[in-house]
């Protein structure tokens, strides 16, 4: 199991609904510990982002470790759609001469 650094953000302000969501970073962490000795090195960089995708007006609530399950789990409880699962193809489609 992978842990992700995970961020509850508070939109209110911006008028969407669901006011409120999780983000979770891309970066996988083998345990829970490690991804939370890891926060305190990118929480400037994740606040900085948060800042800049949501034009000054997204506010983090919370900052925590969360694998993808809960983040899936989390944001389902808070009314967003279960986000569509990745696949990756063992063959790639054929493609047709022309």
């Amino acid at each position: 199991m992978s842990w992700f650094i995970g961020v509850l953000l508070n939109a209110t302000v911006l008028g969407v609904v669901p006011t409120h969501g999780w983000l979770k970073g891309e970066i996988p962490f083998e345990s829970k510990v490690e991804c939370q000795e890891k926060i305190p090195m990118y929480s400037m960089h994740i606040q900085k982002l948060v800042d800049k995708k949501s034009w000054g007006m997204g506010e983090i609530e919370l900052m925590v470790c969360i694998t993808e399950e809960e983040w899936i789990t989390k944001n389902t409880e808070y009314g967003h759609q279960r986000p569509e699962l990745l696949t990756i193809e063992e063959k790639p489609p054929k493609q047709d001469n022309i």
